[in-house]
């Protein structure tokens, strides 16, 4: 007692000395790390070499949060750990990694996010599971969330497509339970975003035009709008059957109709009154951009996979049967899905026109890139 006195009284002292401070169900239809420089300290005075009392601390980039003064704050990490607090002070919050060290009389700081993980996702409707796939060679990462259970609060009844949204979350469209469930980021179930209520019947893909979800809705035919909260708003577009919408990174808004006639249709800008043929394909399903301002059209009856001008020139083709989903990976190839057992997931080589199953079954569905724990 009498030693933690006195150390209060030196610690007072220097105080003291201180300045500041699908109606169409196809199975059953036919760089470098940047680092920023040495952490700085605002109103710092020191007393025999030693910081009695400083402001925050920080950094940015993906380095550490600097460690406070005796009384200061530690600060926030950018992609990394929250600096060590003051003696007095509260450690800093992490960026994406732990939270700093409080000190001795401070609090410890927020942890962060954690590290992260970019993935593609597959729902596979046969078992109600949804897969993890690299998205540099498709290789299969086991499940981000495994077959639906009975005990489970979601009821999937076949899902076709697992989106991220812009906050984070994961929402999965189901064509049969007419609904859109969210997940967050690591699985956690977060409730019933929309469903019949909201004149949900036979949805298939979903996207994100800013904060508001596309679904391809056939029970309306039309491409329902809803808010980040779920409200519905006025539909996109109507008198179409939409089978998948997506909204490309330049502002295009692409979907697969299998109406009269079956077509892939570019509204460009996202203007649904200019729109234009992309392409006239029988049941074409996912649609993805291919990473060099072409699209991907996966066709279901047509058997094909094909690569696409914004102009609606066909570059290249590959036969694929039951095509149900495609996107790029990052080696040049592409990962596919089909309704075909023996294909299932498949790495598909468009210059020599080969394709390597990844895991064989006939459930697989719509292919979307996410960031997950």
């Amino acid at each position: 007692m009498r030693k933690f006195l006195g150390y209060t009284a030196v610690l007072l002292t220097l105080v003291a000395c201180a300045d500041g401070g699908d109606d169409a169900i196809d199975d059953d239809d036919g760089g470098d790390a940047t680092t920023t420089t040495g952490a700085t300290t605002t109103g710092a005075t020191t007393s025999n070499g030693v910081t009695v009392s400083s402001s925050a601390t920080t950094s940015s980039g993906m380095s550490a949060g600097g460690m406070g003064g005796m009384m200061g704050t530690g600060g926030a990490g950018g992609m990394s750990a929250g600096g060590m607090g003051g003696m007095m002070g509260t450690g800093g919050a992490g960026g994406m990694g732990a939270g700093g060290m409080g000190g001795m009389m401070g609090s410890g700081g927020a942890g962060g996010m954690g590290a992260v993980t970019a993935v593609l996702l597959i729902p596979d409707s046969s078992d109600d599971a949804i897969g993890q796939y690299d998205p540099q060679t498709g290789a299969y990462l086991g499940d981000w969330l495994g077959p639906n259970q009975a005990t489970d609060p979601w009821s999937f009844s076949t899902p076709i497509c697992a989106a991220q949204g812009p906050n984070g979350n994961v929402y999965v469209s189901d064509q049969l339970a007419d609904a859109v469930f969210e997940f967050q980021a690591d699985g956690t179930y977060v409730g019933v975003f929309a469903d019949t209520n909201d004149g949900l019947n036979n949805v298939r893909g979903i996207d994100f035009l800013g904060t508001d979800m596309l679904v391809s809705n056939n029970g309306e035919n039309a491409i329902n709008r809803f808010d980040a909260a779920g409200t519905k708003l006025s539909d996109f577009v109507v008198g179409l059957d939409p089978f998948d919408v997506i909204v490309a990174s330049g502002g295009d808004v692409v979907a697969s109709d299998i109406g009269t006639p079956d077509q892939v249709i570019l509204y460009p800008q996202g203007n649904p009154a200019a729109p234009m043929q992309l392409l006239a394909t029988n049941f074409p399903q996912q649609v993805k951009e291919a990473g060099n301002g072409n699209y991907l059209v996966a066709s279901f009856s047509a058997g094909v996979v094909s690569e696409v001008t914004p102009q609606g020139t066909v570059v290249t083709s590959v036969t694929v049967s039951s095509a149900r989903g495609v996107h790029p990976l990052g080696n040049g190839n592409w990962l596919v899905t089909s309704s075909s057992s023996s294909i299932g997931v498949s790495v598909v080589d468009p210059v020599n026109q080969t394709t390597t199953s990844v895991r064989t079954g006939s459930g697989y569905r719509f292919i979307e890139p996410a960031t997950v724990p």
